[in-house]
């Protein structure tokens, strides 16, 4: 089958995420590619870019030149927006795969432009996306598909000496950064523990907004001055498996609505536990492999006291069995999986 894949977000080749650290749904649309190119599809992934990158069985080439591509294909999924040129090629099979909430511009564009009567369907990444479309965008039901978010599991093999009092954060500044001082603090003077440690890989930079992280920049400089803090730039998915296979447990006091959370999965794959407030699909996501509290804001002073007394009562414990159970897990989320499950979904 011929497929191509859309994507306009940032510019990327073949094997940036293996090389360097790049967005989540892009990460997403090109792992799923690679997978559907080695379920034997001829796959062309449009992107940000200004060269032709060719592999077996996939091409890489510049989003400018979907229409030639339209026209060969059989199937046409798109990962961020649609392009205007959509309306020469409604006799396709279209698909659209969002990562977006229901209250974020991408999604609000698509339903606005009425762009849902065009897509065969809708591809959502867990169900509490799907069923929020369905409560706030009165999305039809049949229109839906829940596909969920692929990771590289091959990438977590092996054995690495793991540090059970590194702590780890890996997220862009707005999903949680600024608690982490106080929580940091807290859980170091509870625990009396002057081993604890906490890594964070956050910035804007990836992104190429540099300039956001000006309004994080006393958050930075506090978590800079704090004893056994570490900041780091983002780093590609293949360091950060390594990084989370060194570690503990992970910090997710985000307030955020995630539609998925992908970084759970990468996290608990690396047997390194998430503790997360309980917003969007952490709940789904997360399951039994890590821990969610009932609360939905850390700034919720009882949320805040219940988190800091759940991540000193785990550094207590030991947590062999579980990460181990995690790690295994994980493997549902491989994206050759994910690539036969999305196969289901649009052939």
């Amino acid at each position: 089958m011929k497929i191509l894949l859309f994507d306009n977000g940032l510019p990327f080749d073949l094997n940036t995420p293996y090389n360097k650290s790049l967005g989540g749904s892009e990460t997403s649309i090109l792992l799923l590619a690679k997978g559907l190119a080695k379920l034997n599809h001829q796959v062309v992934l449009l992107s940000n870019i200004n060269y032709k990158e060719k592999e077996s069985n996939i091409i890489l080439d510049n989003f400018n030149n979907f229409n030639s591509y339209a026209k060969l294909s059989n199937i046409i999924i798109f990962n961020r927006s649609i392009p205007k040129e959509v309306m020469n090629h409604l006799d396709k099979k279209l698909f659209y795969l969002s990562h977006d909430a229901y209250d974020q511009s991408n999604i609000k564009w698509l339903m606005n432009n009425n762009s849902e009567n065009l897509l065969t369907k809708i591809i959502c990444v867990s169900n509490w996306q799907k069923d929020t479309f369905i409560k706030y965008l009165n999305v039809d039901p049949n229109k839906l598909e829940v596909l969920g978010n692929p990771i590289d599991y091959s990438l977590y093999s092996g054995h690495t000496e793991r540090n059970p009092n590194k702590l780890i954060f890996a997220s862009i500044p707005f999903k949680g950064l600024d608690f982490l001082p106080d929580l940091f603090n807290e859980i170091k003077l509870k625990s009396k523990n002057e081993k604890l440690h906490l890594d964070i890989y956050s910035t804007f930079k990836l992104y190429d907004r540099e300039e956001e992280d000006e309004s994080y920049a006393d958050t930075f400089r506090t978590l800079n001055n704090i004893n056994n803090v570490n900041l780091f730039n983002p780093v590609s998915m293949k360091t950060l498996a390594y990084k989370f296979k060194q570690s503990g447990l992970y910090l997710a006091p985000s307030t955020y609505h995630e539609t998925f959370g992908r970084v759970f999965i990468e996290s608990m794959a690396g047997g390194c536990l998430p503790v997360a407030v309980n917003n969007g699909a952490n709940k789904e996501i997360i399951e039994d492999y890590g821990y969610v509290l009932d609360y939905a804001n850390i700034q919720n002073l009882k949320c805040f006291e219940e988190y800091v007394d759940l991540v000193c009562e785990l550094l207590n414990d030991d947590l062999y069995n579980k990460r181990v159970i995690a790690e295994r897990s994980m493997l549902k989320w491989d994206y050759i999986k994910l690539a036969k499950k999305l196969e289901n979904i649009i052939i």
